[in-house]
């Protein structure tokens, strides 16, 4: 890593001067939503950046997501808002129900939105995952490739890959899920805790529940 010089201001703290055309690639571990955003965010700010994925392909899940307004502002700051806005359908009210059909809770979404100047969008997660992916360069993703460990530097970190490749970067991210190697060599094997909770995702046409503006949670007796 190329040194930065540290400008100082009188009772400022020291603020990092970091030129990014000079340093090596910033290596991201996980193509999931959390590296793909990572990676389009530092490639905006003239990061070099390469990710590697140990699956064969990225997988296109039929399942859902909602974004909401605090992420879509995060998007809006590298020019993602529009192109996700315009590939879902923006949420105007959501309405949490008993398992009888009672109305426990409505959240006028559109009014939080409008307090907030981000909507609440919900899409699909393939086609937000086609949108981060259209906006990387040719080459940044690596398929197939899986990371067993790190070193750190200096000059920067090396990650090592199943299949015996070394690759050098100023920096490394660890987007690689519940199971991160990442995260478990910097802090040690953890075992998910689980929380009670068990999800079901599904896919249905989007006509059987009426207006898709409108997002729906129903609760069971005593639980979610």
């Amino acid at each position: 890593m190329t040194d930065a010089p540290i400008a100082t201001t009188p009772g400022a703290a020291q603020q990092l001067q970091v030129d990014p055309t000079k340093l090596d690639a910033v290596l991201i571990v996980g193509a999931g939503l959390g590296g793909l955003t990572a990676a389009v965010a530092l490639q905006k700010a003239a990061y070099r950046v390469q990710i590697f994925e140990k699956a064969p392909d990225l997988r296109k899940s039929p399942r859902g997501i909602v974004i909401q307004s605090n992420a879509m502002k995060a998007l809006r700051n590298i020019d993602l808002e529009e192109p996700v806005r315009a590939a879902g359908v923006t949420l105007q009210r959501a309405i949490f129900s008993s398992w009888k059909g009672n109305t426990l809770l409505e959240i006028p979404l559109a009014e939080m939105a409008r307090e907030l100047s981000a909507p609440v969008v919900s899409l699909p997660r393939a086609k937000l995952c086609a949108i981060l992916l259209s906006n990387l360069k040719v080459g940044v993703v690596h398929l197939s490739s899986n990371c067993v460990r790190f070193e750190l530097g200096p000059p920067g970190v090396k990650l090592f890959l199943d299949n015996g490749q070394e690759v050098e970067g100023s920096a490394l991210v660890g987007a690689d899920g519940l199971h991160s190697r990442i995260r478990a060599q910097l802090l040690g094997e953890i075992e998910p805790i689980y929380a009670g909770f068990t999800s079901w995702s599904g896919v249905t046409l989007a006509g059987d529940f009426g207006d898709i503006s409108v997002a729906h949670e129903m609760w069971g007796p005593g639980a979610r």
